[in-house]
This record gives C-alpha cells, sequence and structure tokens, in this order.
C-alpha cells in the first residue's frame, strides 16, 4: 500500500512539475545549420513557438517557419565563418550556438563534355626477355 501510495504522490509531483509555466516554456534544440540552397538557418528541437526570435550575432533574423520541432529564419548574405546564433524565447532563458557558414560548393553540374584527345606516348621501357617493354 505504502509502494502505491509513493508511486502516486511522484506521478502526481511529476505531472505538477511538468504542468508549470517554466516547463511549459522550454525548449531544445538538438542541431542548427545553415541550408546554403535556402539561405537559410535550420534549428530541429523541440518546443519552439512562433514568438520566439532568432539572432545573428546579435541582429534578429526574420523567421521564414515555425513548427514545434523545427524553426527556419532567412539570412542575409554571410561570408564563410563562424557566426554567433542566440534563440530568444521572449519568456526564459536564452540558448546561445555557433554556427558555421561553408563557402558554396564549386563545380560544374551540368551534362560532361566530350573526351579529350589522347596525349603523347610515354618513354621507352627498357627491353626485356620478351622484347621492347613500355
Amino acid at each position: 500500500m505504502q509502494r502505491i501510495l509513493r508511486l502516486t504522490l511522484t506521478f502526481c509531483a511529476l505531472l505538477a512539475l511538468t504542468a508549470s509555466p517554466a516547463f511549459a516554456q522550454s525548449f531544445v534544440v538538438f542541431s542548427a545549420r545553415h541550408d546554403a540552397a535556402q539561405s537559410q538557418v535550420v534549428l530541429v528541437g523541440s518546443g519552439f513557438r512562433s514568438d520566439m526570435r532568432i539572432l545573428l550575432n546579435g541582429a534578429p533574423l526574420p523567421t521564414a517557419a515555425v513548427t514545434g520541432s523545427e524553426m527556419r529564419a532567412k539570412l542575409p548574405a554571410l561570408q564563410p565563418g563562424t557566426y554567433r546564433l542566440v534563440i530568444d524565447p521572449k519568456r526564459g532563458a536564452a540558448q546561445r550556438f555557433m554556427v558555421t557558414v561553408n563557402p558554396p560548393a564549386t563545380g560544374g553540374s551540368g551534362m560532361p563534355g566530350p573526351m579529350g584527345p589522347m596525349g603523347p606516348m610515354g618513354p621507352q621501357g627498357p627491353a626485356g626477355p620478351q622484347g621492347p617493354q613500355g
């Protein structure tokens, strides 16, 4: 009987803790990455809300999309480098990160061109027991 009562009290305490405003206003960030194709920063986690702000080196970024598990913000044109990222929930503690912006990938993405001409023949190898090699 005491075990059931203890379990019930523990469950009630846990329920009261998770129902508190502080817990409801918390959020967790699992990852932050630069999406070069969309020119956005993408945060993946939980507890995101539409009233949260993302700041890059202290400047607020325009929010592109927000769900409970993902938040996206539009990035200005940036030079490659490392930048300070702050997620401000407006209520509660902000979280700070560093995000790296890499240079755009180079290289062609079209159809391969025709094969080039064959190069000159290399030097003649040494003569062996079965004739010239090379």
